[in-house]
Formats: structure tokens, sequence, C-alpha cells
């Protein structure tokens, strides 16, 4: 099976625009320019749809319940670590499979329960991620791939006001985020955000 060469994730769909990781939004295949404006072939409400409920909560499978996950990952959590070191345990203990739902994860051994959004706040965050992809591909033309789903989640939340653990979010490399940094400026400067 193939795997995310960012993230490691299973869980790859084959759409319009090639290869794409459902849990951070990895491209491995280039976009046909010609369908990229057109929001009904670009699998954008399906990906961001599928990422938004690992984010916010969605746990576990039918082979584990959220319960079993978070137990086996309790005696090796603290409140210093971050979802990135959360994630570097999942992959020690072969729970890879769980990665989409990472901060979900940490969420609840943080604190007890995961963050939630309101409906009217998913479907901001859904309309502005759409806006932002579009934008990214026309403005960023020398890369192709997007940065991460929760990299843009993060930018969004903060557009959107809504409050967040700034530790729910992956890093990315420190080379690739001020390039990232860089092209958010300009794509949220384009969109007058």
């Amino acid at each position: 099976m193939t795997r995310c060469p960012e993230c490691e994730s299973e869980n790859i769909e084959n759409t319009d625009m090639g290869l794409i990781c459902l849990c951070c939004g990895f491209e491995m295949g280039e976009a046909p320019d010609e369908k990229i404006y057109e929001i009904t072939n670009v699998p954008i409400d399906k990906r961001f749809n599928s990422f938004l409920d690992h984010f916010f909560g969605s746990v576990g499978d039918k082979n584990r319940s959220a319960n079993e996950i978070v137990e086996q990952l309790k005696p090796y959590f603290n409140n210093t670590m971050t979802c990135k070191d959360l994630m570097k345990v999942m992959r020690d203990l072969d729970l890879k499979q769980y990665y989409e739902s990472c901060s979900a994860i940490y969420s609840i051994l943080k604190t007890g329960k995961v963050m939630t959004i309101t409906p009217q706040q998913r479907e901001a965050l859904i309309s502005d991620y759409k806006q932002f992809v579009i934008k990214f591909k026309e403005i960023i033309k020398e890369r192709h791939n997007l940065p991460k789903q929760s990299q843009i989640l993060a930018s969004l939340l903060i557009k959107n006001k809504i409050r967040y653990d700034p530790d729910l979010i992956i890093d990315m490399l420190k080379s690739r985020k001020e390039n990232y940094k860089k092209d958010f400026q300009k794509v949220f400067d384009a969109l007058k955000w």
C-alpha cells in the first residue's frame, strides 16, 4: 500500500489531482491546470471534511475503540509533549493508522476532551479552505504541493477567531516553514483577508 511521504499515513486517495493524503493533505501528483478552478472536479470538500472529522474528534475504527487507543498512549504522555511528540510515540507503538486522529487523541490526553467547533464555524473553515487552495495554486505555481492541512487550518482558525491549542498543530520543517509563511501571506493578501 502507498504511504504518504509527509506523515506516513496509508489513508491515500487517487483523485483528479493525483494521489492525495487524506490525513495531512500532501499531494503526490500534479493537478491538471485546466481543472483546478472547477470546485466540482477538485475533492476539496471531501478531503478537508475528512481532515476536520479526525482533527476534531474521530478517533478509533472498527478494530479499536477510542478508549483503547487513548489508554495505550496514556503511560507515554506528559503535558510538555506536543502533538508531533505524540506522533513519534504512536509510530514507536505501531499506531500509524491513527495518525490522522493524532490531534484529537492529543487533546483527549491533555484536556480529557476534544476541541469542538460549531456547524457555522465548520462551514466558514471549509469555505475559506476552498478559497485558499485555489488561490494558492494560482499564485504559487513553482510548487506543486500544498502546505499541510493542519498548517492551513491553523491559519484559518486564527482568521476566523477560533481559539485552539497550538500544540495540536503538527509543525513542518523549519526550512519549509519560512517559505510557506511567505506563501501564506501572499495568498491571504490576494484574498484580502
